[in-house]
């Protein structure tokens, strides 16, 4: 019967085209309008006669019966090749195809093909963080609906790319959830990989680095049983990116080196893990060594200046840190990288450390609106612990220190 809806909805639409309306269509093909109407709504009940009554229709239409099935078995390959492309990171055929197939949407509306269309629209959109969230919402609702008309692989696939979403709107809780249920559906070899992966992240933000850690094992291993050698790069920046995150800062760095020495990677994602590699060599204390890697990135944004002053502020190297950041405070947009370069804009000219500004930045990021509030008043803390000890205040500091705490619990 599903078949016969689709067939219906492409009768209707070839009729449409050709500026005929039911009647005229009937009187051509020797039916009833009523009887038409039924085949075209797909409530046509199958019988021996039924083949004749599509065969009239396509000859009065100038149609082939046999190319539509053949259009239709095109279009259910080009979904399969569409997720093949996006598994496998083959971005040129998957950006490729992908608009080839935006072009044919109507198309697939009058064939079986669509709702596996609507399936591969949705992976490829999120995939590539692409579309509004209403766009999105709307077809991931129409996905979640319809999930039992999909076969298993498929059922598996929509859980994990509405898992992945979910993570993007930073709903860890939901991600998981959905990441979890698409595994039950079985071990499809190019699914898994990436289940697991984004599983990971997931549970790396929800501060469960253990279990982050063996699931990104989980992921590496499924990818190298894929020869999805690119997916095996990603997956091992992501460990280094966990371990990090778990105070195994040797270990992170150990496996980015081992990335950048060994594969041939694109800019883009050389200088992310290089970024990462200078921030895992300055909490190692290795400021030398991060100094040359911030040299090699040669980008500018708020993360690499910041790391450049902190690295010139701890290797007490004034004139560069003075002529780097009068050149570059203007670069920063991020309230609390730029709060953080005041401070040791302050502190490396060996100016007093100025209790009132530090209250003052305190009192004033306490929104809770604000972006990054917790990370500042966190750093700000840390600044004033510093500060009281420093001056021999211990109660103070003390203070301070409880409050940081309350922070990390809360």
């Amino acid at each position: 019967m599903e078949d016969l809806v689709y067939l219906g909805k492409y009768i209707k639409l070839q009729r449409e085209r050709r500026n005929l309306n039911i009647s005229q269509l009937a009187y051509k093909c020797n039916f009833s309008r009523s009887y038409l109407s039924q085949i075209e709504s797909g409530r046509v009940i199958p019988s021996e006669k039924l083949n004749n009554t599509i065969d009239a229709i396509f000859t009065c239409l100038n149609l082939n019966y046999q190319n539509y099935l053949e259009k239709g078995l095109c279009l259910q390959q080009d979904v399969d090749d569409l997720l093949h492309y996006i598994f496998y990171n083959l971005q040129e055929q998957r950006d490729a195809l992908y608009s080839k197939m935006r072009n044919e949407e109507e198309d697939y509306k009058s064939y079986k093909a669509f709702p596996r269309y609507c399936l591969s629209k949705f992976v490829y959109n999120v995939s590539m963080n692409n579309q509004t969230d209403s766009e999105l919402d709307y077809l991931m609702k129409s996905l979640l609906d319809n999930i039992n008309i999909f076969e298993i692989k498929d059922r598996s696939i929509c859980y994990t790319f509405v898992g992945i979403y979910y993570r993007q709107k930073s709903n860890c809780d939901k991600s998981e959830s959905f990441l979890l249920e698409s595994l039950k559906f079985g071990e499809f070899k190019d699914i898994t990989g990436i289940t697991y992966y984004q599983l990971s992240i997931t549970q790396s933000l929800k501060n469960s680095v253990a279990i982050a850690l063996l699931n990104i094992q989980k992921s590496i291993l499924r990818f190298k049983c894929d020869g999805n050698f690119k997916r095996i790069i990603y997956s091992q920046a992501q460990e280094a990116i966990i371990l990090g995150r778990c105070g195994e800062l040797e270990r992170a760095e150990k496996v980015l080196k081992e990335i950048l020495n060994n594969y041939q990677l694109n800019e883009n994602f050389k200088k992310t893990l290089l970024i990462n590699l200078a921030q895992s060599n300055i909490s190692l204390k290795k400021y030398e060594e991060a100094l040359h890697i911030l040299d090699e990135i040669n980008i500018v944004n708020d993360n690499v200046i910041f790391m450049r002053l902190y690295v010139y502020y701890e290797l007490s190297n004034k004139k560069d840190f003075n002529e780097y950041y009068e050149s570059n405070i203007n670069n920063i947009k991020t309230i609390l990288f730029k709060q953080q370069t005041k401070i040791l804009h302050m502190k490396i000219n060996n100016e007093k450390q100025n209790e009132e500004y530090l209250h003052l930045l305190l009192e004033t990021h306490s929104n809770d609106n604000l972006k990054y509030d917790v990370d500042l008043r966190v750093f700000v803390l840390d600044e004033l612990i510093e500060y009281y000890e420093e001056i021999g205040k211990y109660k103070l500091s003390n203070k301070y220190l409880k409050e940081k705490i309350k922070l990390y619990e809360a």
